[in-house]
């Protein structure tokens, strides 16, 4: 619902950190971390963390909501992209907890992940290489599915290649939640902002149109 101060009674979940950072995200939130402690103690904040995510982590908290980091932790993207999925299955349970549940779905033909292969096709970097990024994107839609609560929104920040033309986190709640609503909104920069491009129709269910020229945090 629209109120005079923006959304409430949402929760929030973030690509920027890692499941295995959610400990030291949740002691930021409760104070007991500072902002150079939490990028210290995590794999390093985003160089834009501080001004294009930390106000929306902080509104967020302030209004009740649930934060949550939901990407794979790296060393597991990176030995998936050496090794492909068959990478994950010597993982402990403790170490598999944070992963959605094996064998992970996977269809290398939706066009994100063939366009990736065209750019590296073949051998080392080729077929696992969208591999890497389809295990983000499952992990990503995985943590959304587990840390979602009843009758309250949950707004997820990603990059557009994990969600744009609802492929991506999209598609792996489809696998994950069938019945799940879901809504997805991208941004583009135009010179001109009174129309939306004719590349970006269809990308979100809501584009954004930013010029070109609009500051950016990185």
């Amino acid at each position: 619902r629209e109120i005079a101060g923006g959304l409430d009674s949402f929760d929030l979940g973030l690509e920027m950190l890692e499941t295995d950072e959610q400990p030291f995200l949740d002691g930021y939130l409760a104070g007991r971390v500072s902002l150079p402690q939490l990028d210290t103690l995590t794999g390093g904040l985003w160089p834009n963390f501080r001004t294009d995510y930390l106000p929306l982590v902080d509104y967020a908290h302030a209004r009740g909501a649930r934060v949550t980091a939901t990407n794979i932790p790296r060393r597991y993207a990176r030995r998936v992209f050496r090794e492909g999925f068959a990478a994950l299955d010597d993982l402990s349970p403790a170490e598999a907890a944070p992963l959605p549940p094996r064998p992970i779905p996977y269809d290398p033909e939706l066009p994100a992940y063939r366009a990736m292969l065209d750019m590296m096709p073949g051998g080392h970097g080729g077929e696992t290489f969208p591999m890497a990024q389809a295990i983000k994107d499952a992990t990503m839609a995985h943590r959304i599915v587990a840390r979602r609560r009843p009758g309250r929104p949950l707004l997820h920040l990603n990059g557009s290649y994990h969600s744009d033309d609802r492929e991506g986190i999209g598609w792996y709640l489809r696998q994950y939640a069938p019945g799940l609503r879901t809504v997805t909104l991208t941004t583009v920069e135009q010179e001109a902002t009174t129309a939306v491009g004719p590349e970006a129709l269809g990308k979100a269910d809501y584009v954004i149109v930013v010029p070109a020229t609009m500051t950016k945090g990185y």
